[in-house]
């Protein structure tokens, strides 16, 4: 059985976990692991480049502006966590996991 997406609706925003890998050929949702999202990002993690690089991401695959788009922890670690605020539960799903 496939990993399934955890996403947790608290207080109108959408939380959900994120294991990215930094300095990747292109930045892309790749799958689910352990219930979190897979995110390879072309950006190097110094700097705040691959934070910001994934807040980018997340805007134009939730089609929602960057600034509603939290990294409320993991700023300098591969396991993060993102609060999206303005999307449906069910819109962000389809979104992330649209073969689904």
């Amino acid at each position: 059985m496939p990993d399934e997406l955890e996403l947790v609706l608290r207080n109108g925003a959408v939380g959900l976990r994120v294991r990215v890998k930094p300095k990747s050929r292109r930045s892309a949702i790749v799958g689910v692991q352990e219930g979190a999202l897979l995110v390879t990002l072309a950006a190097p993690p110094h700097d705040g480049q691959a934070n910001d690089e994934l807040l980018s991401l997340f805007a134009r695959v939730a089609n929602v502006p960057k600034s509603q788009i939290e990294l409320v922890s993991g700023a300098s670690g591969r396991l993060k966590l993102l609060r999206i605020r303005g999307v449906e539960l069910s819109e962000l799903r389809k979104s992330l996991l649209p073969e689904v």
